[in-house]
Formats: C-alpha cells, sequence, structure tokens
C-alpha cells in the first residue's frame, strides 16, 4: 500500500506499475500463484519489448480524484520501481513474497498527458477488464486524436461502432417513414444478428435493424441471413450499411450510412451530435 506522496510521485515521473511479488522477475511463468498476474505480465512484457500507447488509470486514494493519463510506452524501459524511504503501511499482511519497500515493475511513459474524462466520452467506456490488457471497443486512431486534442474527419468511417449504432436510432426516431418510439431491448445487445428491435407505436410495427460498416460479401451475407430470421408481416427489417455494398434482398430495406451521417448536417440538434461524436 503507498502513500498519498508516493502515488504523486509515480504519476509526476509518467511510469506504469505492476505489484506482483517485489523480484525483478517478469517471466509471467513464475507466477502461477497470484492470481492475474500471467495474463498482465504477457501484456507488460509485449510493451516493454515492443512499445505502444497506454491509457493509465491511477484509481482514487487518500481522497485524491482517480487521475487518468495517456501517453507511449519507450521500448525496453523496463525497470524496478520504489521509494526507499517509505515503508509499506501494510507489509505484514501481504506475505512472503512482499518486502517492507516494495518493488514494482515499471515501464516509463514518454510525452504522458493527463484527460478528463467527463471531456473525452470515449475514455468513459469500460475497455475491458484485468491489469494489462489490449482495448477493442475503441480504435487506435480515435485514441490517438483525443492524445492531439483535435477532432476526427468529418466521414462516416471515422465513427465507432457503438456511435454509427446510436446515429442510426436517432434516424429511425425521428425519420417520418420509420417513427421508432421506443426501444425494447439496448442497443447492440438486442440479439444476435440484430443491433435495434424498437416500436412504433403509430404504424404499429416492430423494427428490426442491423448496423454495420463491414464490406465483405461473405460478412453482409451473413447478417443479412441473421435479420432476415425475423421476418414477419408486422416486421420491418432495416440494414444500414456502405453505399458501396447494397443489400438487395426482398423483405429488407437498405439504408446508406454516409446518407445518415450527412442527414445529421441537416438537423440542427442533430449537428451538434456529430460535433461532438467527432471532438469538433
Amino acid at each position: 500500500m503507498t502513500s498519498k506522496a508516493l502515488r504523486r510521485k509515480i504519476i509526476d515521473d509518467g511510469v506504469v506499475l505492476l505489484h506482483y511479488g517485489d523480484s525483478k522477475d517478469i517471466d509471467p511463468e513464475n507466477y502461477s500463484d497470484f492470481r492475474g498476474a500471467k495474463p498482465a505480465l504477457k501484456g507488460f512484457n509485449d510493451l516493454n519489448e515492443n512499445g505502444g500507447w497506454v491509457i493509465a488509470d491511477y484509481p482514487p486514494m487518500y481522497g485524491d480524484d482517480r487521475e487518468i493519463w495517456m501517453g507511449e510506452i519507450e521500448k525496453e524501459s523496463f525497470h524496478t520501481y520504489s521509494n526507499e524511504s517509505e515503508k509499506c503501511l501494510i507489509d505484514h499482511k501481504h506475505g512472503k513474497s512482499y518486502s517492507h519497500v516494495h518493488n514494482y515493475k515499471a515501464l516509463k511513459m514518454k510525452g504522458q498527458k493527463k484527460f478528463d474524462k467527463n471531456k473525452n466520452p470515449l475514455l468513459r467506456l469500460p475497455f475491458g477488464r484485468g491489469t494489462v490488457f489490449r482495448i477493442n471497443a475503441v480504435s487506435p486512431e480515435s485514441l490517438i486524436s483525443i492524445y492531439e486534442e483535435r477532432g476526427r474527419s468529418p466521414v462516416v468511417e471515422s465513427l465507432e461502432p457503438f456511435e454509427l449504432e446510436l446515429i442510426c436510432h436517432e434516424y429511425l426516431r425521428k425519420c417520418p417513414k420509420w417513427q421508432l418510439d421506443y426501444l425494447v431491448s439496448p442497443i447492440g445487445r438486442s440479439m444476435e444478428g440484430v443491433d435495434i428491435v424498437g416500436r412504433s407505436f403509430s404504424k404499429d410495427r416492430t423494427i428490426y435493424a442491423q448496423i454495420t460498416a463491414q464490406k465483405k460479401r461473405t460478412e453482409i451475407s451473413r447478417k443479412v441471413k441473421k435479420l432476415l430470421a425475423c421476418q414477419d408481416s408486422k416486421h420491418d427489417l432495416i440494414y444500414f450499411g456502405p453505399k458501396k455494398e447494397p443489400v438487395k434482398d426482398q423483405g429488407v430495406f437498405f439504408i446508406e450510412i454516409e446518407a445518415v451521417f450527412d442527414w445529421m448536417e441537416h438537423k440542427d440538434e442533430m449537428k451538434e451530435m456529430r460535433k461532438i461524436l467527432l471532438n469538433q
């Protein structure tokens, strides 16, 4: 357990740390007794060998707020990190693998910057579970645009999959042809092969929508097949996809994602939403 001063020093020094025992060993195979250590050390070693971008999440302690920092890990920057003047406050509880003065396994960030999650909605996403892991929820391009404090390009391809789902949902709500009134399950997690399930009360129709930027025909065919499984006389099946890969299956309405993105520019509230999503 670090002191408040040591926590501050760790952040100010721009290091990311692991603490599985106090040895300098970073071979994952030697940490079978530590829960979660193997995958964490594998990720740690990958960063040490190859470098890479990281989001470092320093949890709240001693009344201080959580801090989110982004930076680039320097290759082969592994070192042990400790403060000889500070003994662990509860070292006797840790067991034989720990000493009175902790030695942390550390990597050095360069160009690190602090970011506010409230000003960068993408940083509020649940990126994953574990100590060290790859982020799949957000593309590297989006994260680098946050780091460089610039907006993303004003094209539909700049949107993350969940953002594309959001704008298509708004389109279905506001477009007179569809008049989606309410959802009957969360966006993106409705059922396999369907991203939106909702009702148009005025039209007495249930809407099933698949939303994707997918351009591979085999994948498109697979998605359409799953969408067609929802076919019924009172259902509208909608496939949102790229203009260059239209869906022509009978019973499925095809809407270009580029058209939805352009539509946002002509409605004030949607223009504002687009601006926020692209961080412009």
